[in-house]
């Protein structure tokens, strides 16, 4: 999986650069890795009983990071069990919340996010880590 781009310090992958005609580029690397992270777990209501059918979205802490298409941001509707996993992430910092009615693409809208942040669950994902959190529907 690919890690990172880095051109002048700026990983391109979070963020777009312009590269201009002529430019001459002297820094740059491309690290990839050999196992990605992801994140499973439930959607689960206030007794802990699973709930289908809510969209569970994940997204960094880092605001900066709230891009339209932005790598870093998942979402996923959780399946008949209430079960969701979400793969192919890269190391770092998140929050992870449930919401029952969510359009498609919603969540790449900061203001969106914003209102999931309070009530989400933060948590920290290690490089090629797989884990485990569970997620109350409505919050975290």
């Amino acid at each position: 999986m690919l890690r990172s781009t880095i051109v002048g310090g700026q990983d391109t992958l979070d963020a777009p650069i312009t590269i201009q005609p002529n430019q001459d580029i002297t820094e740059a690397a491309i690290t990839f890795v050999d196992r990605a992270a992801s994140l499973t777990g439930r959607v689960v209501d206030a007794s802990g009983r699973t709930i289908p059918g809510f969209t569970v979205v994940l997204f960094p802490t880092d605001q900066s990071l709230w891009m339209p298409q932005a790598r870093r941001i998942k979402a996923m509707t959780s399946s008949a069990d209430g079960a969701f996993t979400i793969s192919g992430l890269p190391a770092g910092e998140y929050v992870v919340s449930a919401v029952e009615d969510a359009e498609a693409g919603e969540w790449f809208d900061p203001a969106f996010l914003q209102r999931l942040l309070p009530a989400g669950v933060k948590l920290v994902i290690s490089e090629g880590e797989t884990k485990t959190q569970d997620v109350r529907a409505g919050g975290g």
